[in-house]
């Protein structure tokens, strides 16, 4: 008895391929005719194994913030590497501090949705896209309008807040969390009341990365004071009254915690006093599952201790992280750093993502008589 034949063509049975259906596919685009063939004795990163976990962050805002979290949490981790996407490696010094942040999941977890040890698994395609919205109607120009066209290529991680006071209102930037790797560029119809509008979305092509990469990496120890990964001394410069860091040097004042929502550590670890009724941050008693010295027992510190500055009623070990400090620039952006040159003083409004120089006082920068430091330096010198 003979089989029937499976209808594939001579072609097809000598290995090529007619149908382009058959044609493998990632990340739900069609591949390229490009293959290459990995050797299979590969496998980077090995010496990571045991010493680092890779997580995927709830949001934007705990991505750019991931450092500093970190640090408040006193976790001592050596350095953040970027993936792509929400996602992060974070290596350890010693595999007893990477098992003891594994097992403090409530420290943890309100920044991450997921969280494993690196073992050389496979980390799924995932970027952070910045589309440029062009042509929108103004009488359309609305959060959710904006949210529905992001929602078409992914995951809207980021809507601008305050748009309506934007200069120019031809174009808004939506941050979308994509699965493709081929830049974005189309034109997409907008129907509304039985009208249509077309608009036109176009990938910005400089690359991002979030702010917790900006700063320098924690040292353990002082035993080389010249190497790249330590942090230079920040200076508290006071515009205005408002005391903001620059590089001048001097002692860097302890930033409290920024009061968003992505931070939910501070918020699972608030006990109610019993006097006042007030919350406070408390460390917890011995068995506490709040304790760090229960996950880390060699301690948690991971760098000299800055002066300690108070995050609610009473201070606290929580209240202020206690790591290296980083030599972070007071222009610093929201939602993330772009790799390219500022833009041009235009009659355009920057986005929430682009960088804006510090300015002195000019009581500091200026020669005149006036100023109080050049006071200070001429009497110094007996010249007045």
């Amino acid at each position: 008895m003979f089989k029937s034949r499976d209808g594939r063509s001579f072609r097809d049975v000598l290995g090529g391929c007619s149908n382009l259906s058959d044609t493998p596919k990632w990340g739900g685009s069609a591949a390229s005719g490009k293959l290459v063939i990995v050797p299979d004795r590969l496998s980077a990163f090995n010496d990571l194994v045991g010493l680092a976990v890779v997580g995927r962050s709830v949001d934007l805002e705990t991505l750019v913030d991931l450092d500093k979290l970190l640090r408040i949490a006193k976790v001592p981790f050596s350095k953040i590497q970027y993936l792509g996407g929400l996602s992060t490696i974070i290596s350890f010094s010693d595999g007893d501090s990477m098992e003891g942040f594994l097992k403090a999941r409530v420290i943890w977890g309100p920044w991450f949705s997921k969280l494993e040890g690196w073992k050389g698994q496979s980390l799924p395609l995932e970027r952070v896209a910045w589309l440029n919205l062009h042509g929108i109607p103004l009488h359309l120009l609305d959060k959710e309008v904006l949210a529905l066209v992001g929602e078409l290529y992914g995951k809207v991680l980021h809507i601008p807040k305050a748009f309506e006071d934007n200069r120019d209102l031809s174009v808004v930037s939506v941050g979308v969390l994509v699965g493709e790797a081929g830049r974005i560029g189309e034109s997409v119809s907008l129907t509304w009341k039985g009208r249509s509008f077309r608009l036109w979305v176009e990938e910005e092509m400089e690359a991002w990365v979030p702010d917790c990469l900006n700063g320098d990496y924690v040292v353990a120890s002082d035993s080389e004071p010249d190497s790249p990964l330590k942090s230079s001394p920040v200076g508290i410069v006071e515009v205005d009254g408002i005391h903001r860091a620059g590089s001048l040097g001097g002692e860097e004042e302890s930033p409290g915690l920024d009061d968003s929502n992505s931070h939910a550590y501070v918020g699972n670890l608030v006990e109610e006093s019993g006097n006042d009724g007030g919350a406070g941050l408390s460390k917890g008693g011995p068995n506490s599952p709040c304790n760090l010295d229960n996950y880390f027992p060699g301690g948690a510190s991971v760098g000299p201790a800055p002066a300690a500055a108070a995050l609610g009623p009473s201070p606290n070990p929580f209240s202020v992280g206690r790591g290296v400090k980083t030599c972070r620039r007071a222009d610093k952006v929201k939602m993330g750093s772009r790799l390219r040159k500022a833009r041009s003083q235009q009659s355009k409004v920057s986005s929430p993502l682009d960088i804006r120089p510090l300015k002195r006082p000019r009581s500091e920068r200026s020669p005149r008589m006036g100023g109080p430091i050049c006071q200070r330096l001429w009497l110094t010198e007996g010249l007045i």
